[in-house]
């Protein structure tokens, strides 16, 4: 099954928890409830940045999970992309983690532990270490 349709499940599965119809979260995202309906069966179709982020906030859900099933990344990531792809080496590290034949929760602990790491730059920073 593909990320779009694992999304999509989800995705219904927590509007569902919420006690949430397909019109009400149209309503609230601005758009039909046959859109709605297309992101929870997994549809190809590329949503707008806005409509992700509408949704992620009606459904109280990561916006990097959808926006990565997509395959975009969102604003306020995209400065900290552009940073990390100036270094080779983290390009080869990202790479190899989604070449290498790991589950999705095995490449997701590898990316974790790679946050981890740039917090903790980031503290040492601001703490002038």
């Amino acid at each position: 099954m593909d990320k779009t349709k694992i999304l999509g499940k989800k995705l219904r599965d927590k509007r569902k928890r919420l006690g949430l119809t397909l019109k009400e979260v149209g309503e609230l995202a601005g758009v039909s409830e046959n859109r709605i309906s297309e992101l929870e069966r997994g549809m190809k179709k590329i949503p707008s940045d806005e409509l992700l982020y509408n949704v992620a906030e009606i459904y109280r859900t990561d916006e990097l999970e959808l926006f990565s099933a997509y395959g975009k990344i969102p604003k306020g990531l995209v400065g900290i992309v552009g940073e990390f792809e100036r270094n080779e080496d983290f390009k080869q590290t990202i790479k190899g983690i989604q070449e290498a034949e790991l589950s999705d929760d095995e490449k997701d602990s590898l990316y974790l532990e790679i946050k981890k790491l740039y917090l903790d730059a980031l503290n040492k920073n601001s703490r002038g270490e």
